[in-house]
């Protein structure tokens, strides 16, 4: 099973895959965890504000090598080329030509069909200033918009995972058949 966590910034994708990879440790499945590109390419002193096509061309070449390497019974992907295509969609950026936007979308339409359902996490918190991420409200609302929309627009497996830490992971767990 490959299940992809999306959403926009600071909703707690990791934090949930974390809880939920804890949660699936007793079963007899192997499970891995793809992390996430951003924060791997950050640490590595790449700069992925504004949204630039090297930026773009590095996230994407390395999340394909990762989710293309990853084996186990479940794969659990942090953000997948959806959440990609959804901040490239909203930021609009003259930096990115449209030829990058159309191959980020072609990428993502034959990428979606390795996953068998999209963990959609809305926005339920307060937004987490750490310095990292956008301060700015209506632009997280837009991108988790944009989410929601690739997702009805293409009619994606998916199941919307609300709640606390807790009530979250036991969601995804019988949604999951877990």
């Amino acid at each position: 099973m490959r299940i992809a966590v999306t959403g926009t910034y600071s909703v707690g994708k990791t934090t949930f895959i974390n809880d939920l990879h804890v949660a699936l440790l007793n079963k007899k499945e192997r499970i891995t965890i793809i992390n996430e590109v951003a924060r791997s390419l950050i640490k590595r002193g790449f700069k992925i504000t504004p949204l630039t096509e090297f930026g773009i061309t590095n996230y994407m070449k390395e999340y394909l090598e990762w989710e293309r390497e990853t084996e186990g019974d479940i794969v659990i992907s942090d953000r997948s080329l959806l959440d990609l295509l959804s901040y490239i969609t909203i930021d609009n950026s003259p930096l990115v030509r449209k030829v990058y936007l159309d191959l980020i979308k072609e990428v993502w339409l034959m990428e979606k069909e390795r996953f068998d359902v999209y963990l959609y996490l809305p926005i339920e918190f307060a937004l987490d200033q750490d310095g990292a991420r956008s301060p700015d409200e209506k632009y997280r609302k837009a991108v988790d918009r944009q989410i929601m929309n690739f997702i009805k627009m293409y009619n994606l497996n998916h199941v919307t995972i609300r709640g606390s830490r807790s009530k979250r992971v036991d969601a995804a767990i019988k949604a999951l058949g877990l």
